[in-house]
């Protein structure tokens, strides 16, 4: 991947180390790339050309599963303070005998933004937001 800066269309750097899927949204917030991916968040600093990655499965939501289904982040959202996330994953498994589908809207927290995302603990967790029951 190629980071270009729109004012100048001159490439900043060349990303290499990202895991990207066809359905990764890729988005820059704060002077880092943040990428989501199965089972974890990436934020790649472009100045510092530092990854790191938010492991966000805790657990295992459909037990003895084969293969273990994928928890996705399909959404999420970094405070300018970069202490508070939001991520809202979905967690799919159509292998089962009945479609299993449960949504999480995870609100995680971290000291301060001088330490690494693996610092972020979750703090609040609401299983199926958009769920009517």
């Amino acid at each position: 991947m190629k980071v270009i800066r729109f004012d100048n269309n001159k490439v900043q750097t060349h990303v290499k180390s990202l895991q990207l899927t066809n359905s990764s949204e890729v988005t820059y917030a704060n002077g880092a790339l943040h990428v989501p991916h199965q089972h974890t968040l990436q934020l790649f600093n472009i100045e510092e050309r530092s990854l790191q990655t938010l492991d966000v499965k805790a657990k295992n939501h459909v037990v003895g599963a084969r293969p273990s289904p994928a928890t996705n982040v399909k959404a999420h959202c970094l405070t300018p303070d970069q202490k508070t996330l939001v991520t809202f994953e979905e967690l799919a498994d159509t292998n089962s005998h009945k479609d299993i589908k449960v949504q999480t809207l995870k609100f995680w927290h971290r000291e301060s933004m001088e330490q690494d995302l693996s610092s972020f603990e979750v703090q609040w967790l609401l299983h199926n937001p958009y769920s009517s029951d």
